[in-house]
């Protein structure tokens, strides 16, 4: 996608407070936000008309979603990003950040590694190998 334009029906994957904020601010910004989450109570839920219920693991259902959407993003990064990515290429929905970032977000040392190497501060750590 090379631009971004109001009206744009914007999907996001879950539903708790970072979605809320999301679909708010995306409201503001003139976009359609759309969420996907497994509770009809979900925080998002309540600030937006349109409400999807269903699994993160249903393939069916987040296919369904995202092929209704012009691009997608998530709350949070545990979601299967080899799913995802999947997904993302068989309904031509865009998902960002990329599934592929996603996945490397999910394990604290290559989240660590990739912050990093792109000079964003973090706090100091170090590889545990051994329990010793």
């Amino acid at each position: 996608m090379s631009q971004i334009k109001p009206g744009l029906k914007l999907g996001i994957l879950g539903g708790g407070q970072l979605a809320r904020m999301l679909a708010l601010a995306a409201h503001h910004l003139g976009f359609d936000p759309h969420i996907y989450s497994e509770n009809n109570d979900d925080p998002a839920q309540q600030v937006v008309s349109n409400n999807h219920i269903g699994s993160m693991s249903d393939e069916k259902e987040l296919a369904k979603f995202l092929s209704k959407m012009d691009v997608a993003t998530f709350e949070s990064e545990f979601l299967d990003s080899d799913l995802m990515s999947r997904l993302s290429s068989e309904t031509k929905c865009a998902i960002y950040p990329s599934p592929n970032n996603m996945g490397k977000l999910q394990y604290r040392l290559t989240q660590k590694m990739l912050l990093d190497k792109a000079k964003i501060p973090t706090a100091p750590w170090i590889m545990v190998g051994t329990k010793a």
